[in-house]
């Protein structure tokens, strides 16, 4: 029996996808996994693909600054395109109720959902009653539409359909598989089993963006289900969760900037469960540039700069030490020094390397979005005013 994992992927022209994804398969996982289908909505791919290369040369003229992410989209699509011309995968096309063709599963082993948010609950339930792994891009529910009240409920349902069924259900989470994050989760695993206790947490996403941008502005609405907690916070959040911890007294402060959901949320909690002990406290936020208050965001020269780092205070008897992933600055210390370790710098890439050993499971995942669904539910009480 062969090892290689037949995999079947929908939604091809998803950012992340294009970003990350088919490049980890085309080139870096080859030898363990196989495309052999992608799914999307369109009846035939070649014209949308095409449309979807010109798009992102328009983006690198108006927007130079996505420059460099966009030329990886666009090689993606191009890949797609020879991959389908020389037929060495299939297409398919997907339709409104968000389930997959028969010949899809009877040729894959796996199922790899990068599809709109609102859309990866019910995907991910058609592939598990199907008998097939799951891997499912953040979150693995929406939370803020009326319809979607049920979905924790559904999303437990599934979890426990998955463990049953000893299927894999993971939450394709990427900050956990950061070059940066994957050193931080070796030194944090080898300091708890060395009797370290985490004593204090605290971290952020913080950063700079265009209120305007139509790609912004689909990613973060009350139609799309998601919100900035929602959509970054679980990045923060993954790192407590995937450690062991408990969340206990859960508060937040949420605010907007001309969005009709959360698009900065100061947030925190006790922390319990394996070796953690007190309390996190954890900022994202959105168009740091239009903050009322940005000074801790200025450098010397009045320049606004983005800041993307995780930090764990540990002690024992008596000792204290300090871990900390800055992603910004591409780098972890602990305790002042720099530490290295060999990991890819394709997230995706680490991803797959340590799939069977994964740390974002989707029951993982489950207790983050009962907290942010929680705090969601106090939001109309909640709100501050941070934005000029």
């Amino acid at each position: 029996m062969s090892d290689v994992k037949r995999v079947a992927q929908i939604a091809c022209k998803s950012e992340w996808a294009l970003a990350r994804f088919f490049d980890a398969i085309f080139y870096s996982l080859s030898d363990r996994f196989e495309l052999t289908t992608i799914c999307d909505v369109e009846h035939e791919p070649y014209g949308a693909i095409n449309g979807a290369i010109k798009n992102r040369i328009e983006d690198i003229r108006l927007n130079a600054w996505r420059s460099e992410q966009r030329l990886k989209e666009i090689k993606s699509l191009a890949d797609i395109l020879c991959s389908l011309g020389q037929k060495e995968i299939d297409y398919k096309q997907v339709n409104g109720n968000c389930t997959l063709p028969k010949e899809v599963y009877d040729n894959c082993d796996m199922v790899v959902i990068h599809s709109p948010n609102t859309t990866h609950l019910n995907y991910a339930e058609d592939a598990l009653n199907h008998g097939k792994n799951v891997v499912c891009e953040k979150p693995l529910c929406s939370l803020l539409r009326d319809k979607d009240r049920g979905n924790l409920n559904k999303l437990e349902e599934l979890v426990n359909q998955a463990e049953e069924k000893k299927l894999q259900f993971l939450d394709a989470e990427h900050y956990s598989y950061k070059k940066q994050s994957m050193i931080f989760y070796d030194k944090a695993e080898e300091l708890i089993k060395d009797g370290w206790t985490v004593t204090r947490v605290s971290g952020e996403i913080a950063e700079i963006d265009n209120p305007e941008l139509e790609r912004t502005k689909s990613v973060l609405s009350k139609k799309n289900g998601t919100g900035l907690l929602l959509d970054t916070g679980v990045h923060l959040m993954s790192f407590m969760s995937s450690l062991g911890a408990e969340y206990e007294n859960a508060k937040a402060k949420f605010g907007y900037k001309g969005y009709d959901v959360d698009t900065f949320c100061d947030f925190g909690f006790n922390l319990t469960g394996r070796r953690f002990n007190r309390r996190a406290e954890l900022r994202v936020v959105k168009f740091i540039d239009k903050l009322s208050d940005r000074k801790e965001y200025e450098d010397s020269n009045g320049n606004v700069k983005e800041s993307k780092y995780i930090e764990f205070i540990f002690s024992r008897n008596g000792e204290t030490a300090t871990l900390k992933a800055n992603w910004t600055g591409k780098k972890v210390e602990f305790n002042g020094q720099e530490l290295q370790g060999d990991y890819h710098e394709n997230e995706c890439v680490n991803f797959f390397n340590h799939i069977d050993k994964c740390r974002t499971s989707a029951r993982n995942s489950l207790k983050n979005l009962k907290v942010i669904s929680e705090l969601y539910q106090k939001i109309d009480s909640s709100v501050v005013s941070v934005y000029v």
